[in-house]
């Protein structure tokens, strides 16, 4: 399906290429060529003139809006473009809006201290990760203060979702070595690696969890940025020289395998050189000889101590990482989990996968996974995990959180999310910004752009008369608690991740039956920032 799909997309260009050149040089008709055929329309485009810009500038200057023009103009030279937009915040129809109560909240969710200093770099997986910390600090009642210390190593997972992406990623260039190398498909593998739910599955199962003072995380999310760019390029140079062993020299799989396997090698270099050194295994490696298999044991094994909140000591002696996580019900809280969608380009109640996406070969899960619901559901399910104390992890428009991120203060961090009251396009701009969440998912899908999707936390939300009228969301990214208004949830919140207790039987059905559609690699409902 998708060869065709690349065929037709190549097809598509061609014949853009074609009537570009036919509508910007045409050649004269001969007279007597043509006779009887009606003539076509053919669009001429228009220059910005002198005359056009005089005409703007005097109706800005001088016409009927010249006034709030000047008084916005020195808003916005002041206080930036967004802050200039909000209302006085008691003027609002909903006076709660602000405020910081909730009738149903988890009061015991903490951002774990490693998200104030690796604020660049997979968010997405230390969103994740964080829900997970979340559980072990719920069990053993460990002890914090203020920011929650975390107790689980974020760059241990870091360390093998790159060098598991970087296998894929290249076993992928081998596979599609026929597709064109502009073609969208490919130039998607080489430039995007944003996360999903499901990759996080496939992490855990494999390497487990490895604790904080097992391999410590990084003191600056800079670092992340500069292996992502040393990656990058090294990939590409990798996948450029796989695909022209499989077309120009016809070299047998076998061998490709060893060729990548060696380049598998310079990415783990790359990686204990940048995050400090080889991370811990995830379990011995098997032997038959017993004094060398007790060895390898000792190597992976380790020590956890933490304190709870009477101040009392513990320790543990833990075999492996994958022992690690078992402490904790990580099934309920990781693997059984479903994730929701809301995208009102495709139909509700079905399956969907996104083809060739994501960051594992033979991993647990071998399809990402989306069930698409109304978004009513999505509340629904948001609201019975809250119930039972369980933070929720969701994906939300990320153009329009960083938009209205300037509206918070240095002194809350707070920023209000809505679309109706609190931003007042009209006033200063004389425009309103009219985009559906279906034409703005179409619009991202037609250009390729996939981190349209930013990771938060919803820890809380306000229902009156049984209907819910505020979200408290967390991003861990940046430090901000977000409040939004069920109106911005509806157009900007794109997927949940829900335990499957919560979601209706009916949708638990269509999700075992494994029926899936297939959206295209770039589609943007496949990768989360």
């Amino acid at each position: 399906q998708y060869l065709q799909d690349c065929y037709d997309d190549r097809q598509d260009q061609l014949q853009r290429l074609n009537n570009n050149k036919k509508h910007s040089t045409p050649s004269p008709p001969n007279k007597g060529e043509g006779e009887g055929e009606e003539d076509q329309p053919v669009y001429t485009p228009t220059s910005i003139t002198v005359e056009n810009l005089k005409q703007w500038s005097d109706e800005f200057n001088e016409g009927e809006d010249s006034v709030k023009n000047r008084i916005s103009l020195q808003a916005l030279s002041q206080i930036g473009c967004i802050s200039s937009m909000v209302k006085k915040l008691n003027n609002l129809n909903d006076g709660n809006l602000t405020d910081d109560v909730w009738t149903t909240e988890v009061e015991t969710f903490k951002a774990p201290s490693y998200t104030a200093t690796n604020n660049r770099g997979a968010s997405w997986l230390y969103t994740a990760l964080s829900l997970l910390d979340h559980q072990y600090v719920v069990k053993f009642d460990i002890k914090s203060a203020g920011r929650s210390s975390s107790q689980l190593s974020y760059k241990y997972l870091l360390f093998y979702d790159k060098l598991e992406r970087s296998n894929h990623l290249l076993s992928k260039m081998i596979e599609t070595s026929d597709f064109d190398l502009n073609s969208r498909v490919i130039q998607h593998l080489l430039n995007h690696n944003a996360g999903h739910w499901d990759m996080l599955i496939n992490l855990i199962t494999k390497y487990g969890l490895a604790p904080s003072t097992r391999y410590p995380d990084l003191s600056s999310g800079v670092m992340v940025e500069q292996l992502d760019y040393l990656l990058t390029i090294k990939l590409k140079e990798f996948s450029l020289s796989l695909r022209s062993l499989v077309k120009d020299e016809k070299m047998s799989f076998e061998k490709l395998n060893q060729v990548k396997d060696s380049q598998l090698k310079q990415i783990f270099d790359i990686l204990c050189l940048v995050l400090g050194g080889v991370p811990p295994r995830p379990r011995a490696v098997e032997s038959s000889d017993e004094d060398d298999k007790a060895k390898k044991e000792d190597d992976v094994s380790f020590v956890w101590q933490y304190k709870d909140q009477g101040n009392e000591s513990h320790r543990m002696t833990l075999q492996s990482p994958l022992e690690f996580l078992k402490l904790i019900d990580y099934e309920t809280h990781a693997t059984k989990c479903i994730t929701l969608s809301n995208d009102p380009r495709n139909k509700y109640e079905k399956l969907y996968t996104i083809d060739k996406w994501n960051n594992m070969v033979q991993g647990q899960v071998e399809h990402l996974q989306l069930l698409n619901v109304e978004i009513e559901i999505i509340k629904k399910v948001i609201l019975g995990n809250l119930k039972e104390q369980l933070p929720v992890f969701a994906t939300v428009d990320n153009a329009d959180v960083r938009y209205k991120t300037g509206t918070a203060t240095d002194q809350s961090n707070l920023v209000i999310l809505d679309d109706s009251q609190t931003y007042d396009h009209s006033t200063v701009f004389n425009v309103e910004l009219c985009l559906s969440k279906e034409e703005t998912l179409r619009l991202q899908a037609g250009c390729g752009t996939c981190s349209i999707q930013k990771a938060m936390i919803i820890t809380g939300v306000n229902v009156n008369e049984g209907i819910i009228e505020k979200f408290k969301l967390q991003d861990l990214n940046s430090g901000f608690k977000y409040i939004a208004t069920e109106q911005w949830v509806n157009q900007h919140l794109y997927q949940i991740v829900s335990n499957e207790k919560f979601v209706p039987k009916y949708l638990l059905e269509i999700w075992s039956k494994r029926d899936f559609t297939v959206l295209p690699v770039y589609d943007p409902m496949g990768s989360w920032v």
